[in-house]
């Protein structure tokens, strides 16, 4: 049914479509959780190393800051809503 010429490129599309399916589905799962992977092992650095990991020197200053930032996006999104309306 299919020349030799023609199944030679269906299997090239079909090993290509297998190798971009292997990369997608081992990037996007490390890349969502870079975070925690980011966590867990400086957790484990600083077990075997003995040290003591680096702390927020005030948690309260953390908090502000993160309410800052926040009320800088809400006021950036009122901006966009209103430059959209005009």
């Amino acid at each position: 049914v299919f020349t030799k010429s023609y199944f030679a490129f269906w299997v090239l599309v079909a090993i290509a479509w297998g190798f971009g399916a292997a990369l997608v589905i081992t990037i996007l799962p490390l890349t969502e959780s870079a975070e925690d992977i980011s966590m867990v092992l400086s957790g484990v650095f600083y077990a075997v190393t003995g040290r003591e990991p680096r702390r927020a020197e005030d948690p309260a200053e953390a908090v502000a800051a993160e309410k800052e930032i926040s009320e800088e996006m809400d006021k950036a999104d009122a901006e966009v809503a209103a430059e959209m309306e005009a």
